[in-house]
């Protein structure tokens, strides 16, 4: 299959998820693939409790949601940003600081090193005055961000899971 195939491939396969959300445990993978990344998820960002929920996730150990829910998520330098970056924009940490601090910092060393990553990019693929849906990938890719926001607005299940976070 040539990229072009692929990527229409993988379009696909996110619209699909919009209706069928479980089918977002085998398409993340997939653009994880594509774009090169060793792990990812769809998750969303409570705005005023500073919580979250993860919906799906690749690539991750399976304690890693857990303590960074409960924990690293209040220390998460990319936090800030999800109220204030547009929906769309595809962005990494140093967007926001340089990578030496962020290796410096004890988030890093606690929850992204022991990962194996040395980094994160993230698209924002909606936001609501309460949450912000994200996609976040070890290398996501603006070719594929656009198709995964248009595909969220077909499907409901954002609305569904971002009330609990």
């Amino acid at each position: 299959m040539d990229l072009d195939e692929t990527l229409l491939d993988l379009i696909g396969g996110i619209y699909d998820s919009a209706l069928i959300p479980d089918n977002w445990n085998a398409i993340l993978p997939r653009i994880g693939t594509f774009v090169g990344g060793s792990s990812g998820g769809l998750f969303a960002h409570h705005s005023t409790r500073r919580s979250g929920n993860v919906f799906y996730e690749f690539g991750t150990d399976p304690d890693f949601r857990k303590i960074y829910l409960d924990k690293y998520i209040t220390m998460d330098p990319m936090f800030g940003t999800y109220f204030v970056l547009d929906v769309g924009e595809v962005f990494s940490t140093s967007t926001i600081m340089s990578h030496a601090e962020f290796l410096q910092s004890r988030f890093y060393k606690e929850c992204i090193r022991p990962q194996g990553w040395i980094d994160n990019i993230v698209v924002y693929l909606d936001r609501t005055p309460k949450a912000t849906q994200v996609s976040r990938c070890f290398a996501m890719s603006a070719k594929v961000s656009p198709t995964s926001r248009r595909a969220r607005g077909c499907g409901s299940w954002f609305r569904t899971f971002a009330a609990p976070c």
